[in-house]
């Protein structure tokens, strides 16, 4: 299944990690995917619009 999270604070990382981890694909969609707090984790971050088309 490949999912979408909108949302990159603490509950969407913690829900997206469960969910890579269980096998899923994941995305998150973030206002700011370019802010360089974002970049360099473990699941890609796209712009909100592009991560729910991704889903």
């Amino acid at each position: 299944m490949e999912i979408a999270v909108i949302g990159t604070g603490n509950v969407g990382r913690a829900l997206a990690g469960a969910w890579a981890r269980a096998g899923h694909g994941v995305v998150l969609g973030s206002r700011r995917p370019e802010d360089p707090e974002l970049r360099g984790g473990p699941l890609p971050v796209r712009h909100v619009a592009a991560a729910v088309a991704d889903a």
